[in-house]
């Protein structure tokens, strides 16, 4: 019984972790977007440099929101499994 409680602690932490770094990632994507409104009449290279930063922190941010997704299929899945043992 203690080794379902820590296993469902310890995935709640990963799932708050993953939360904070996913919603970083799209801060950052958020913050290039005004660079980018700024950079609207600048040069040509700057404007570019931009739209790959910003599709590069858009992959992060995609990529860390399936993370943050499993870890939530597994908090679920451990949290389902711990009630039906104490049920």
């Amino acid at each position: 019984m203690q080794a379902a409680k820590d296993a469902l602690r310890h995935a709640v932490e990963r799932g708050q972790l993953a939360f904070k770094d996913w919603i970083n990632a799209a801060s950052r994507v958020n913050d290039i977007g005004w660079l980018l409104a700024n950079a609207i009449g600048g040069s040509d290279a700057e404007v570019a440099q931009l739209l790959q930063a910003r599709d590069a922190a858009q992959a992060e941010a995609d990529r860390l929101r399936a993370a943050y997704d499993t870890a939530r299929r597994e908090i679920d899945t451990l949290a389902r499994q711990q009630s039906a043992d104490t049920a």
